[in-house]
């Protein structure tokens, strides 16, 4: 799946019988964070979605799984509308406040209360030894308001970044070890965080290191 922002629409007046009162969107694929990336994507709009707008798409065949997209000639679909990105310990908005009424404003409430009690904490590390890096174990602290340990979450393995686009993916150091002077961007997940957490970056701290 995609987050994507829609930017235009094409209309095409001769096209496939089954694309027939198909709305065609333009779409530009983005990040949690709003930044634009790769190309534009034409898609199907399933969902009603209007230029503005942060929708999710499906492509490949999934888009042929969409609501009455079964058989046709689509290889991206727009299968909802966004109302809100979580991102580290950040929740963002695609719409202001004022304009949720209804269902779209208690989804938005029913999402913001489900990433209160999951985190995903993005960083950097370089290797500035001598030996190269096959895994990390490491342990991370949420702190409070009075820079007290609120939770001292179990240690867990680091995870690198293994790729950004179209989707975020992870893998472990071992299937790609962190050589002397190599630099890597990973990723640590958390099930649960204390409501006392501060917001703050949480302290990672390094526990074993484990090198060939």
């Amino acid at each position: 799946m995609l987050l994507a922002k829609v930017v235009g629409t094409v209309v095409a007046t001769r096209k496939d019988p089954r694309l027939v009162s198909n709305k065609l969107l333009i779409a530009r694929p983005m990040d949690p964070r709003g930044k634009a990336e790769g190309g534009y994507l034409v898609a199907v709009d399933t969902v009603d979605a209007g230029v503005g707008e942060t929708v999710l798409i499906v492509s490949g065949s999934s888009a042929r799984m969409a609501s009455g997209m079964k058989d046709c000639p689509v290889d991206a679909a727009v299968v909802g509308i966004i109302d809100t990105v979580a991102v580290t310990a950040g929740l963002h908005w695609s719409r202001p406040w004022s304009q949720m009424q209804g269902m779209p404003r208690r989804f938005a409430i029913g999402e913001a209360y489900a990433h209160l009690v999951h985190l995903e904490h993005t960083g950097h590390i370089v290797n500035k030894g001598s030996h190269t890096v096959t895994g990390i174990t490491v342990q991370v602290l949420f702190r409070n308001s009075a820079q007290e340990v609120a939770q001292n979450d179990p240690p867990q393995q680091m995870k690198f970044i293994r790729t950004r686009d179209p989707y975020i993916d992870v893998e472990p150091i071992s299937a790609a070890p962190l050589k002397p002077g190599a630099e890597r961007d990973f990723r640590l997940i958390f099930d649960a965080v204390t409501p006392d957490w501060d917001g703050a970056y949480p302290q990672v701290r390094i526990l074993h290191v484990q090198t060939q």
